[in-house]
């Protein structure tokens, strides 16, 4: 069962709501990771008409999470390694991916932006 969101189905539309609101809805690798399932899930439902994405609180989502991304690089400069460029663009790929799932769903995704 997701954590970082929930997944609501009424008259034909998905909505997919982050539900983060004490962390401003912040993206972090898990929620990236229950995202493209609740968007994959959603774009293969045959009474699945359209995709809302939308978010609790007074906030849709400030962002990436920085608390995991300084964890990692500090876990990083522990090692005494340089700066992996490469690793770091896989890394940032994966979250590109799932957000390009929206774009190429076949069904129309709306979202419903506050704050």
């Amino acid at each position: 069962m997701p954590d970082t969101l929930r997944t609501e189905t009424e008259a034909g539309v998905r909505s997919i709501v982050l539900a983060r609101p004490e962390a401003y809805n912040t993206i972090t690798p898990r929620l990236r990771d229950e995202l493209a399932a609740a968007i994959d899930d959603a774009d293969a439902d045959p009474d699945v008409r359209v995709i809302l994405l939308r978010a609790d609180g007074p906030v849709f989502c400030a962002g990436y999470g920085l608390d995991w991304s300084t964890e990692m690089q500090r876990h990083e400069s522990d090692m005494d390694r340089a700066w992996d460029s490469a690793m770091d663009m896989r890394l940032m790929s994966t979250f590109v991916n799932t957000y390009l799932k929206l774009w190429y769903a076949a069904k129309p995704t709306i979202a419903a932006v506050q704050g």
